[in-house]
Parts: C-alpha cells; sequence; structure tokens
C-alpha cells in the first residue's frame, strides 16, 4: 500500500503494536515470514526501550512450525520453545523435571536444539539476563489421534510441570515460550528490527510459513524481561487487563473449587495481565469444554453491542476481563483478533484476493492499493476469523455462529421483586449506632436523596489520615481508591454510557471448568444494579429459611454483631464465626448469605462490614466454596459511593445501606419533604449507581461484574497482619492500627451511648469532615479556610520584603 494507506511515522509514541499476515490460500512461504518482520519494524515507534537505547521493551512473532528446517513430517511431533536459566545446577534440575514430567504423560522427548543467537544485537540489559534458548522435539503418541488432544495433552504436561518447579522452589528457572505440534513463537527484549539479527533461523530461506503474528511490546505496568515479551502461546495483546487482580483471583476460586493444586490454571507468580489473560485462554480451551479459541475471546471479552442468551449464558460463569484490549491470536487452525467492548485500541485490516492483514495502524505491510479489494477497521467488541486451511475471512459473532445459535442457552435469572409494599421497619433510632453525624446529612445523604447524584466538592483532601485521627473515622476511610494511568484510558461514563453494565447476578456461580454445573445452571437473581432497594432487601429476607431439598435460592443470614462484653476477644471471635457459618451454609446449599447489622444495638455493636465481608470471602475461597454463594451487605454503615464501591471492589455481589434509604425516605429534614419517600429512596440509589460508574470509569473498567473482588483500592494505617488476613494483595506502603485496635475502636466509638435513649438521639453534631476544621471541634486538616486566608493576606502585602528572608 502506498504512503497515504500504510505509512507509518518513527516520532508517534504509543502502546503496543500488534498484528499478522496470513495466506488465504493455505499456502506456507517465506515470504509471510519476512512481510510479518517488515510490519514489525514498522511499529517499532509503539514499543519503548530501556535506558541503554538497545533493550527494547520485547518484539516477537509466532508462525507456523517450519518443520522442514527441523527435518520432521507435520503431525509427528511437536516443539517446545524454552527460556532456561543459565545456572548449570538449576538448568539441569529444571529440565529434569521437565523431561521426567513429559515422560511420565507419554511424550517421550526426541531431542535437545540449542537455538542459535546472535548476542551483538542485545543491549546490556538484555544481555545479562539473557537466559538458555531452546528448541525439544516431543514425539507424538499413538493415543493423541486428534491435534486437539495432542495439543491439549501437551498442556496438561506443562501444567503438572509448573506445578512442581513451584514445589521445588525452581519456579522461575524455566518457562515455556511456546509448545505446540503447530505453532512456535520467537522472542526477545530487543527492539523490532534486531530480532531478525538475534535468531538466525528467521533469515532460513527455508523458514516458509501460512501466517506471522507479530508483536511489539510497550510495558506500563509490569518490569520487562525475556519471558514477559508478546506473544505469548497463544495471543498478543495490546493494552491492559484492568480488572486483573479481580480476575486471578476469580481462577483462584476455580482452582479450589474443583479440586485442582495451587497454580492449576494461572501457572505464576509475577506474571503480567497478558500473560494470565494467556494462561486463562489456554486453561478454557483444554479444560472448559469451549475448545474455539474466537468463542473463549468473545467470553472472556465481551461486547457491549450484542445482549443475547449467548452472552447472558455464559456471564453466569465467567466474569469479562475488562480494560483497554486489541488481542491477536494463532492455534494454528485458525487465526484472528478481537477489540474490547470500548475499542480502546485501534486494528486495522486489509484483505487481497491472496492475503489478509491486521495491524495496530495502516502503514505496517507493503501491499500493491490495486490488490486490495476491502479494508477496514475492528469496532468496539468485535473480532474478526481467519480459517488457516480455507482461507475464509468472518467478522460475525461467534453467538452467531450456527452452533451456538442451534443451541439451546438457559441462563435461569429471574428478578427479585421490585415492588412488595413499604419497608416493614424504620431503623432510624439506631442513628448513633453507627457514628451518623449532622454534616454527613447535610452534605452527602440528603443531596443524594434529593438531587439524585453525588453532592460536588472541591478538589483535594488535607485531612489527617485515618490511622492518625482522633475522629470517629469510617474503617472505609483507611482505603483509596486506585486509577488508570500511562496508556490507560478512563471511561467517559456519562457519554459512553451505552458500553457501561450494571447488572449482576445473585446465587451459585458455576465453575466453567465444571461443565455439568452449567446443564443447567442454578437458578440465580438478576439485578438491574449491585444496590438492593429495601423492599428488594426485605424479600431477601423473607425467604430466608426456605427448603433447601427443593431446587430454589435460599439465603442464610447472618448476624455482623458481638457481645460488647466480650471485648476484643469477642470482636475477633464474631469475625472466626461469621467465616465458619458462611462456610457451613454454602456446604449446605444456601447460595445467598446475607451479612446484616440490622440487629445492632449497644449491648451488641457493629463490626466493620467490610473487615466481616473480607472474612467471609476469604474464607470461603480458601475452601474451595466462594463460587457457591453470593455475599450480600445489609448494613446501616454504607452512607456514600466511596463505602459502596469499596464494598463491591472487595467481594460483595449486592450491597443494601437500608440505614441511609431509611433517612432518605423517613426523615423530617425540610428538604426532603418535597418529595415522596419512593422518589427520595430511587434518586438515592441512582446516585450510589452513578457515583459507581464514576469510580469504575476512572479505572477504565465498564462492567460492574469485572470490578467485583478487582480490589483496586490502596491501603494506608493499617497493621501488615490485617493486611495478610483480610486484604491479600492490596498495599499498604506503611503499617498501621491491628485487629486488636480496630476492635477497641468500635467499643470506644459506642461506649458513650451506655446510658442513653437511643430513640431520643440525634446525628452527632461535634464531627465535621467535609469542611475545613473550625475551632476546637472535627477534623483537622493541613490547608483550613483561615489558613488559606492568612496565605492570601501574606502574598498581598506589599510592605512585607520577601528578599531578606533565609
Amino acid at each position: 500500500m502506498d504512503r497515504n494507506n500504510l505509512s507509518y511515522t518513527g516520532e508517534e509514541s504509543s502502546a503496543c503494536g500488534v498484528g499478522f499476515i496470513a495466506s488465504r490460500k493455505g499456502v506456507f512461504a517465506n515470504e509471510h515470514l519476512l512481510s510479518g518482520l517488515h510490519a514489525l519494524k514498522c511499529v517499532e515507534h509503539r514499543g519503548a526501550c530501556g535506558a541503554d537505547g538497545v533493550t527494547g521493551d520485547g518484539a516477537g512473532i509466532m508462525t507456523d512450525i517450519p518443520f522442514n528446517m527441523f527435518g520432521y513430517e507435520q503431525d509427528t511431533v511437536a516443539i517446545a520453545t524454552l527460556f532456561v536459566t543459565n545456572d548449570p545446577v538449576k538448568q539441569r534440575q529444571s529440565l529434569k523435571i521437565f523431561e521426567d514430567t513429559f515422560e511420565f504423560m507419554g511424550l517421550p522427548i526426541l531431542e535437545y536444539r540449542d537455538v542459535p543467537v546472535n548476542t551483538k544485537v542485545l543491549g546490556e540489559e538484555a544481555l545479562a539476563t539473557l537466559p538458555a534458548i531452546k528448541h525439544v522435539v516431543i514425539e507424538r503418541p499413538a493415543k493423541s489421534r486428534t491435534n486437539l488432544a495432542f495439543d491439549k495433552l501437551l498442556y496438561m504436561a506443562k501444567q503438572l510441570t509448573m506445578r512442581k518447579l513451584y514445589s521445588t522452589e525452581l519456579v522461575g528457572n524455566l518457562f515455556f515460550t511456546s509448545l505446540s505440534a503447530q505453532t512456535i513463537v520467537y522472542k526477545g527484549l530487543c527492539k523490532a528490527d534486531a530480532l531478525q539479527d538475534l535468531y538466525p533461523d528467521l533469515q532460513n530461506p527455508e523458514y516458509k510459513t501460512r501466517f506471522t503474528l507479530f508483536h511489539r511490546r510497550f510495558s506500563t505496568n509490569t518490569r520487562t524481561s525475556w519471558d514477559k515479551v508478546r506473544p505469548f502461546r497463544l495471543i498478543g495483546h495490546n493494552g491492559e487487563i484492568n480488572t486483573i487482580a479481580g480476575n486471578r483471583s476469580w481462577a483462584k476460586s476455580r482452582e479450589k473449587m474443583i479440586g485442582a493444586e495451587k497454580y492449576e490454571l494461572l501457572t505464576r507468580k509475577g506474571i503480567s495481565d497478558s500473560g494470565s489473560f494467556n494462561e486463562m485462554v489456554e486453561a478454557m480451551r483444554y479444560r472448559s469444554g469451549v475448545p474455539n479459541v474466537e468463542d473463549i475471546l468473545a467470553l472472556m471479552v465481551p461486547p457491549a453491542s450484542v445482549d443475547n442468551e449467548f452472552y447472558t449464558f455464559w456471564s453466569r460463569a465467567m466474569e469479562p476481563w475488562d480494560g483497554p484490549a486489541f488481542i491477536s491470536y494463532a492455534n494454528g487452525y485458525t487465526i484472528g483478533a478481537r477489540l474490547d467492548r470500548n475499542g480502546f485500541r485501534p486494528a486495522r485490516w486489509a484483505r487481497t484476493e491472496d492475503h489478509f492483514y491486521l495491524s495496530s495502524e495502516a502503514g505496517t505491510f507493503q501491499v500493491d492499493e490495486s490488490k486490495i479489494n476491502a479494508k477496514g477497521t475492528l469496532f468496539a467488541g468485535r473480532g474478526v476469523t481467519l480459517d488457516l486451511d480455507t482461507g475464509e475471512v468472518h467478522f460475525r459473532d461467534p453467538s452467531h455462529s450456527k452452533e451456538n445459535e442451534d443451541a439451546k442457552f438457559d441462563a435461569r435469572l429471574t428478578p427479585i421483586p421490585e415492588e412488595v409494599g413499604d419497608p416493614k421497619k424504620s431503623y432510624l433510632e439506631k442513628l448513633p449506632l453507627f457514628s451518623y453525624t449532622d454534616e454527613e446529612l447535610k452534605k452527602v445523604i440528603y443531596p443524594m436523596a434529593t438531587d439524585g447524584k453525588e453532592p460536588v466538592g472541591s478538589m483535594g483532601d488535607t485531612a489527617r489520615l485515618a490511622v492518625l485521627s482522633t475522629e470517629p473515622r469510617a474503617f472505609f476511610d483507611h482505603f483509596y481508591q486506585n486509577f488508570s494511568q500511562v496508556t490507560n484510558p478512563p471511561l467517559d461514563y456519562i457519554r459512553e454510557q451505552v458500553v457501561t453494565d450494571l447488572r449482576t447476578h445473585l446465587g451459585k456461580k458455576p465453575n466453567i471448568f465444571e461443565p455439568k454445573e452449567l446443564i443447567p445452571p442454578a437458578p440465580a437473581f438478576l439485578l438491574k444494579t449491585p444496590f438492593l432497594s429495601l423492599s428488594q432487601m426485605d424479600y431477601l429476607h423473607s425467604i430466608v429459611g426456605g427448603d433447601l431439598s427443593e431446587e430454589q435460592i435460599v439465603p442464610v443470614r447472618l448476624s455482623m454483631t458481638f457481645k460488647r462484653t466480650h471485648g476484643v476477644v469477642g470482636f475477633k471471635a464474631k469475625l472466626r464465626e461469621l467465616a465458619d457459618s458462611a462456610i457451613e451454609a454454602a456446604q449446605k446449599g444456601h447460595s445467598i448469605i446475607i451479612l446484616s447489622d440490622r440487629d445492632a444495638s449497644y449491648e451488641y455493636p457493629a463490626i466493620p462490614s467490610l473487615l466481616a465481608l473480607r472474612s467471609v470471602v476469604n474464607n470461603l475461597n480458601e475452601q474451595g466454596l466462594r463460587l457457591n454463594a453470593s455475599v450480600v451487605i445489609d448494613s446501616g454503615e454504607i452512607k456514600n459511593t466511596h463505602h459502596a464501591a469499596a464494598m463491591i471492589g472487595f467481594g460483595a455481589y449486592a450491597v443494601c445501606p437500608y440505614m441511609a434509604l431509611d433517612i432518605a425516605r423517613n426523615d423530617d429534614n425540610r428538604a426532603l419533604k418535597k418529595l415522596d419517600a419512593d422518589t427520595k429512596e430511587r434518586n438515592y440509589l441512582h446516585a450510589l449507581e452513578q457515583g459507581l460508574l464514576k469510580i469504575m470509569a476512572k479505572c477504565g473498567i465498564s462492567v460492574v461484574r469485572s470490578y467485583q473482588s478487582a480490589k483496586l483500592f490502596s491501603a494506608v494505617g493499617l497493621d501488615k497482619q490485617v493486611i495478610r488476613d483480610f486484604f491479600p494483595g492490596i498495599q499498604s506502603p506503611i503499617g498501621g492500627i491491628t485487629l486488636d485496635q480496630i476492635g477497641e475502636q468500635v467499643l470506644e466509638r459506642t461506649q458513650h451511648l451506655r446510658d442513653e435513649d437511643l430513640s431520643e438521639m440525634k446525628p452527632l453534631k461535634t464531627y465535621q469532615y467535609k469542611e475545613h476544621a473550625r475551632g476546637k471541634t472535627g477534623e483537622k486538616h493541613s490547608m483550613t479556610s483561615s489558613r488559606c486566608k492568612a496565605i492570601h493576606e501574606l502574598v498581598r502585602d506589599k510592605e512585607l520584603d520577601l528578599t531578606d528572608m533565609d
């Protein structure tokens, strides 16, 4: 193509460069390799380099295995490409585990080949970390009658090898760059134009392939290393998986549930988000009964524009891997690509009679414009697939394939009744138990109930950290929301609301690696948002204690309160009791676990609801029961969108802030009297929904099911043991309060209620947080209105001579 169509500009700087060329005639040719390498060089500006200017973030290609170069017939062997440590002892130990495991699995090792490498093209950092690179020829056993069966056996052997390496603390000393009977990967910690020089194999005119998939890496969220260079064994990825913490957490839950050993699905710590994505694609292809990579990508990266039975059904079993993404893949049978639901990454394609081209941008392939019969761009949430045998190209959504359209997909989702009468009881007399302040009512809850949106405040938070405060701060204040950075764009949740989705499910989550759980899936409730109205929550309470012998949804209710006279010991014991009770309930078949503090009183104060949630979720996860039950939080402690988002982000499926909703409906404030109770409740819930969307959007996340358990928060002021026991994986730059101190704070904050009649008490008036501290009361701030005024007076003082000041 000419400069107007496929030229590139070297001064640009962007994210990874990805793409492929593929024959539409099934022709193996060296020109396909050379064209792919040329395209790789053309996206060099989309990658990054180290300080030495030579060590790149990485470049690589995937192709058909050139069997003629290896001297073997196609379909008789598989080729593994290994990155192995140069330490002679650890290399020998690692390869011994590899050989023994593959022999045990009936996969004899025929020979090793040291891959020729030209180290002169490497930078100092790349050369210092260069692994030993080996090709291993593996014999195809007679029992593997199909290519898919052979690939599956290779995958199982790889997983077992990785588990053994972990058990012997040798992990990191051997990495499977590629392992297939069809495809092979060459990649290195170099710039795009150095890859062909790095590997003399790529200069061999006998290297023939039907396709070349290429990738130039721009590392944004991980330190670069040889193993993190792409493409991986199946995919090349341009973008970030913003929900990766939650996705990995759900993968762990699935491992536990099927009784798999640790790292069975996602085999490596320290792997990039793209690496985990690749491993989940592999796991689903070989273990889930969804062998079609095109379908797998559709389940993991579902579109916003298509909402049918296919996607609704699979949403029960797989949460979206959300974030900006252009994912290309090849497995030796098909090659293709898919964009995320927002279309945050570019993907340009062109088609001729003989070839199909796809790249992160136009300008990467040297193609005569006159030969192009079609060209365009991939749309958001859509993909393309090319059959490498027939050359057929289609842009059809996988849900519309004949196989999927003929299937009977029944998600068995029913909505919770939304109108079941007025709430049964008011809890306003319990306001003091949850430290509601006059300021919170006037500045937060009243505006949300009247306007249906979050109140607007000034930028900046100059208040003391919660760990340093002497005021009654909420446990939520120890957590701060994360947000998108570098090449990771936030979402405009207002103008792009069409791609957002707040729907969630209550009930058992089928394990996608247990196909029998999907035929059919257990019944569940479908919620439009994760925020329950009082009437919806009353409905859930009304069906507690149902008959487990029948196939129906039966919730169980657990109290988040503990006996004051038992002190801190009782506080800690209650956290353990909650976890044990939740485990027992899930084992019995209760598919919804309600954690409620409606029975809170002076004698039975409430545990911080976020702490109770994490105790339950962590222990359900450790017992392999997390998928069996959805956790619902019914708490008076939740007052604003930050509180609600923390609950969802740390694992709650749904939340009912009953105290705030009760205030919205029944408080006698003048501003609230203008609206009827139902409208005020709906307004408050709408404000929570919009606030959650805003928080998700800051992380580039569109779907709440992806935000659930993503744990996109940082902690400040919590003891390391608290983090380890309740918030594993969360970073806390400093230490802080212990679990004992948290329990003491709960008791101290309600101690003043000892001799009071709660029904006659009003919200706290002495504590202010939103406004700057006035006088001797309220939270201390580093910047107050009086200090700001003093600074203004100082800079306006014309008689002040600053030149004489030291």
